[in-house]
């Protein structure tokens, strides 16, 4: 997914003022449902358990072989990789007093691992999440809770976690910056080796007893318990690995141990497309599969035919071969635009495969034949853009990546893609409703410029004439004339003023990221941008600097605005009240329509504002989304409090509010999906 600035334009109307009372209620997921799954694996004792991994909402257990998920942290984790330690089911107590006193749980209560309580199914107890920015997590109770476990880890950046087979409390974590190891279950960690690189695979010969790395320069095998590598080459360009496989082979008292076969899924590069090799004599000799794909990403084997391999690849694709990689078949069938990043067998039937895709979960009960997505409850959806239809406050529609742009009808209750006509491989920045015929509806993507639909989101097609930068990152429709349409892009303002038929750059060439329309006189309209706040008198036409004569705004750079209405009973008259929030900086509100700010983060203990919100029905009512949750103030940003109740990510990108009942809040997080308070 792309972490790109994210723009909310706000525009309010006033329908009269209430009481400035302070609301409680508690935030529920409401979709859309799928996201980015980067790691899945089952349970092996109670294969009905499946662990998917997500980049952004932690971890989903299903209990339930997949057919249902609930999300159990950690909040906002990306997590690459999981590990689960077979050897110590639910039931087995562990002494008191392990773990780093210096990590807090997930929770904020414990500073030991937790004690284990058996759930009578005889499943794996200990589970690892490792992730991208906050280490490895530990799970000593199934998964339904986490705690850090980052003890002598000099990087936060987890691409890979494995479980010596023989010895459970021994771990080896490949990082950013070469390979951990750990002697008591993660309690501690210390670097092994010396290889300074990205690894992103893990893999133990339990027969031989060899750690192999997969990294970016290829793979590296320690016959020491990670001590010392020694790297082994597949040929010119073949060094980016993505992926490890070992096949278990049957072992023979008589026999001389000997190299288990090692697959390595192989990605992009110098030489070739991406690929699958094999050794059979730890790494000495490889061979090229033949197998040809952009992209692989994950490898699985049926232990209980360990010739049979399935690939995963960007492509959208899975490959399987029933003998040993010397020939390949595509199983496809029901995978739709969607890349394979990771695949896990369940090991009593194995002709069950999960796969973790950029599109949620998909399953196979028929080795990969066939594919069923199975994502209900699985939200990590990263929702860029959400917009209320102020007509039909039930409807609303959520902006993604790739592009995707999703309806709901029934206030969040269900979503269904609105896909048709969007290009691929940009991500959908803005929506915006033409306010007198909510049926058009605009759809800004970084990279894309303007798409249009006429049909409320069943078909879209491509509204550029005239706009020169395609790089839109907001949307906002005249709340008064219908066909008058504003785009903020990186190059500046465009307006249409024929439904995005025709586009006109304006005065204002700077990087513009949001809007602000003054709902009774939208020819007054606010501007944030790279080098400030601009304000326009005419529509548009021109724009004058409006950063505060004496109380100025900070150099910190502005992203969102938003215009607390006015009474209707004086339509004429200018807004005065306007709320800036900063990149770094926190709420700055001006009183005097932007000609002097000051800030207003009493309160406030995330200053990385994402979103502005103001109840249409009493303007002391404020919502300010940021990088850590959501913040309230029923004093016109006086004060702030936090309203996280229930708030499983906490990363905001946007926020609305149903202007028939205020009371109800919706809040687009960056990997959670949408999130619903009703107060």
């Amino acid at each position: 997914m792309r972490a790109l600035t994210i723009a909310t334009t706000v525009l309010l109307i006033a329908t009269g003022s209430a009481p400035a009372l302070a609301q409680t209620g508690t935030w529920t997921s409401h979709g859309p449902e799928g996201g980015s799954i980067s790691a899945i694996a089952v349970d092996p004792r109670s294969p009905s358990r499946v662990y998917a991994g997500s980049l952004g909402a932690g971890v989903f257990l299903s209990t339930e072989r997949g057919e249902i998920w609930t999300g159990t942290g950690p909040a906002n984790a990306q997590v690459v990789t999981l590990a689960i330690d077979t050897l110590n089911p639910l039931g087995v107590r562990e002494p008191p007093g392990q773990g780093d006193p210096n990590d807090v749980p997930s929770n904020g209560v414990s500073t030991q691992w937790p004690r284990l309580v058996d759930d009578g199914r005889g499943a794996s107890a200990i589970v690892y999440a490792g992730t991208l920015g906050l280490g490895v997590f530990r799970s000593a109770d199934g998964g339904r809770t986490w705690a850090p476990s980052n003890s002598g880890l000099t990087t936060r950046n987890v691409l890979a976690v494995v479980i010596d087979p023989s010895d459970s409390n021994v771990l080896y974590a490949g990082t950013t910056f070469g390979v951990f190891k750990s002697v008591d279950a993660g309690a501690s960690w210390t670097s092994v080796g010396s290889l300074s690189l990205d690894v992103r695979a893990l893999a133990i010969d339990p027969v031989v007893r060899t750690v192999y790395a997969g990294t970016s320069s290829g793979v590296f095998k320690s016959t020491d318990a990670g001590v010392s590598w020694t790297r082994s080459l597949f040929g010119p360009g073949r060094s980016d690995i993505r992926a490890l496989a070992i096949a278990p082979q049957t072992a023979s008292r008589d026999a001389t141990p000997t190299a288990s076969p090692l697959y390595a899924g192989v990605g992009e590069g110098a030489g070739g497309p991406g690929a699958v090799f094999v050794t059979t004599d730890g790494g000495s000799l490889w061979n090229n599969t033949g197998l040809a794909t952009p992209g692989v990403r994950a490898l699985a084997i049926d232990p209980a035919s360990p010739k049979t391999i399935y690939v995963g690849a960007l492509s959208s694709n899975v490959f399987r071969s029933g003998n040993a990689g010397q020939t390949w078949t595509t199983s496809n069938t029901g995978l739709v635009n969607a890349a394979v990043l990771s695949l896990s067998l369940d090991p009593d039937v194995p002709r069950t495969i999960y796969a973790g895709t950029n599109d949620g979960v998909v399953k196979s009960t028929d080795g990969g034949d066939s594919w069923n997505v199975v994502n209900r409850g699985l939200v990590n959806t990263f929702v860029f853009a959400l917009t209320l239809d102020r007509v039909t406050p039930t409807t609303l529609y959520a902006g993604m990546d790739e592009p995707e742009i999703f309806r709901t009808t029934d206030a969040g209750e269900s979503w269904i893609l609105k896909n048709s006509g969007l290009p691929d491989n940009v991500s959908v920045q803005a929506v915006a409703i033409d306010a007198i015929t909510p049926s058009v509806v605009y759809a800004g993507l970084f990279g894309g410029g303007v798409f249009r639909s006429t049909d409320g989101g069943e078909s879209w097609s491509a509204a550029n004439l005239g706009l020169t930068s395609p790089f839109v990152q907001a949307l906002s429709t005249d709340p008064v004339t219908t066909g008058i349409v504003y785009a903020a892009t990186t190059a500046g303002v465009f307006k249409s003023g024929d439904g995005g038929a025709t586009w006109i750059k304006n005065a204002l060439s700077v990087n513009v990221r949001s809007f602000a329309i003054a709902a009774n006189i939208p020819r007054v309209i606010y501007a944030a941008t790279a080098s400030g706040v601009f304000k326009s008198f005419d529509g548009g036409d021109n724009w004058f600097s409006f950063n505060g004569d004496q109380d100025r705004l900070p150099d910190s750079q502005p992203q969102v605005l938003a215009i607390a209405p006015i009474a209707p009973t004086i339509p004429t008259m200018e807004p005065s009240v306007v709320y800036v929030g900063m990149q770094a900086a926190g709420v700055f509100k001006s009183t005097d329509a932007g000609k002097n700010w000051k800030p207003a983060n009493a309160g406030l203990t995330n200053t990385a504002i994402r979103a502005l919100a103001i109840d249409p029905s009493n303007p002391d009512v404020v919502y300010a989304g940021t990088g850590a949750g959501v913040f309230k103030s029923v004093d016109g940003g006086g004060s702030w409090v936090a309203v996280d109740a229930g708030l499983t990510n906490t990363a905001i990108r946007a926020l609305a509010i149903d202007p028939v009942v205020p009371s109800i809040v919706y809040a687009a997080t960056f990997g959670g999906g949408v999130f619903v308070l009703r107060q």
